[in-house]
């Protein structure tokens, strides 16, 4: 028979144990002695009390740090420039950060649950699956692939993504990431750049004066159709040449020290009665207009050389000079 004392040990034992299993984990219970088999038990209900209490306390600790990692990197997620991205294996938008809602210009609603068919045309959407589905099947990522998305107002944005394989805790592809970058400025300066070399190209291809790119040992790095015609040489022939494969030595010696006066000075040169050697063994004589040419970064890369015909004017110049001796003789 329980004495009055074991009686109220073991209400405490159930007291403390109801209470830790709605979470309360700091009941102590009292222990005379460890003597008997009540005392060791409530000696272990307290040790389970408090190590339950520790891991508990641990557990929220790390739960809270969770928390505030997942505030931080979504805070990141919502301010960067680029689009972030989750879908399921069929493509189904599972997450999204707030740059996919402001550049397509949907709600996070309507975003929600769309698949990539809905966000772009036929010919782009083929596009994307394929690389979902290299991802899918070499489980490497793919970097820089260029589509085309659109808006909800139905405007194109050029895009250039970066996706990964989504895996579950077990190591399953349960879907995609991506990383998805607006290009469209670097398409407009792309296709702004093209147009103006073309402009550029069409210029340089009606006019009749010759026109040619060298660097800065003289060798020939482009020639219009004028200066072909003019020297003899096709495109072919002539780019590659250098200046003296096509001057003789002591006018070539004199285009070396004005090729050294443009690029000190800084100042294009002007030069008249420039015979130049044609592929035919013929010398025609040419006005020549010399300047630097820089790159990019305003580094002087070579020189531009526009040629017109000199030969006409210099027969009559030679005619004039001519008919005035000429006419001077008469006189006297």
């Amino acid at each position: 028979m329980r004495t009055k004392s074991q009686k109220y040990q073991i209400e405490g034992i159930l007291d403390a144990l109801k209470k830790a299993s709605i979470g309360d984990y700091s009941s102590k219970l009292n222990i005379a002695s460890q003597n008997n088999e009540l005392d060791q038990i409530a000696l272990h209900v307290n040790n389970l009390l408090r190590a339950t209490e520790e891991r508990v306390a641990w557990a929220r600790t790390e739960a809270e740090e969770a928390a505030k990692d997942a505030e931080r990197y979504r805070h990141i997620l919502d301010n960067i420039e680029e689009s972030y991205f989750e879908v399921d294996l069929k493509g189904n938008l599972l997450f999204f950060n707030d740059t996919v809602v402001r550049d397509l210009g949907y709600t996070p609603d309507e975003v929600m649950g769309l698949n990539y068919k809905d966000l772009t045309d036929e010919t782009n959407a083929k596009k994307v699956y394929d690389a979902f589905y290299h991802v899918f099947q070499t489980g490497k990522p793919i970097k820089g692939f260029d589509w085309e998305i659109l808006k909800k107002n139905g405007e194109p944005i050029n895009v250039a993504s970066s996706v990964t394989l989504l895996r579950d805790e077990t190591g399953r592809p349960r879907g995609f990431r991506g990383i998805v970058r607006d290009v469209s400025e670097r398409y407009r300066s792309q296709k702004e750049l093209r147009q103006s070399n073309e402009r550029y190209q069409t210029i340089l291809d009606i006019t009749t004066e010759g026109y040619l790119e060298e660097d800065l040992t003289g060798r020939v790095t482009f020639a219009n159709d004028a200066a072909c015609r003019m020297m003899g040489y096709t495109r072919e022939e002539l780019v590659g040449m250098s200046y003296r494969d096509f001057l003789s030595p002591a006018i070539a010696d004199n285009m070396k020290d004005i090729f050294i006066g443009v690029y000190n000075s800084r100042n294009p040169a002007r030069l008249i009665d420039f015979d130049i050697v044609r592929a035919d063994g013929s010398a025609v004589t040419y006005e020549i207009n010399a300047a630097l040419k820089y790159d990019h970064k305003g580094i002087p890369s070579g020189f531009r050389i526009l040629m017109k015909d000199f030969t006409a004017k210099k027969i009559a110049e030679e005619n004039r000079r001519r008919s005035e001796k000429k006419y001077h003789n008469i006189l006297e």
